[in-house]
């Protein structure tokens, strides 16, 4: 891919209106075997199914939170629910996680730095030696929600 020319111009229509995955508004993201997801949770996507992040699982893509709670802690990957749900909304963009401590922990320095899972509602600011996915970029800082 090439530069933007000086006459072109690119859709500004942010990326984090929409759930994941972007094709139906709908749509519903098929959950990982014994997973239980919980609303507010990061999501992240592991071998095709999400599943609630966690640390020191360095194959998943944390691609937003759940919207819902879903429940798959009995079924198989993609299993359907006996109410007939089929999977977890999952919604891309920027929200506020909890922070780790001491070494983890993020301050206003840390905005622009890459954050890192430590469970599916924390971040922290370092990978722990190479055992953690990275959650995303630290885009704020609130010293009262951390």
């Amino acid at each position: 891919m090439t530069a933007i020319a000086s006459t072109a111009f690119r859709s500004t229509v942010p990326f984090d209106s929409k759930p994941v995955p972007l094709h139906y508004a709908s749509a519903f993201a098929l959950v990982k075997s014994a997973a239980n997801c919980r609303q507010g949770g990061m999501a992240a996507l592991s071998s095709g199914y999400y599943q609630p992040a966690a640390a020191a699982t360095l194959s998943q893509r944390v691609m937003g939170i759940f919207q819902d709670h879903f429940d798959n802690s009995l079924g198989a990957n993609g299993a359907a629910l006996s109410d007939g749900s089929v999977g977890a909304k999952v919604r891309s963009g920027v929200f506020f996680m909890a922070c780790g401590t001491g070494l983890d922990a993020v301050a206003q320095a840390n905005v622009g730095s890459v954050v890192y899972v430590i469970d599916d509602q924390t971040v922290g600011l370092t990978d722990a030696g190479g055992t953690r996915s990275p959650a995303g970029i630290c885009v704020a800082f609130d010293t009262v929600l951390g």
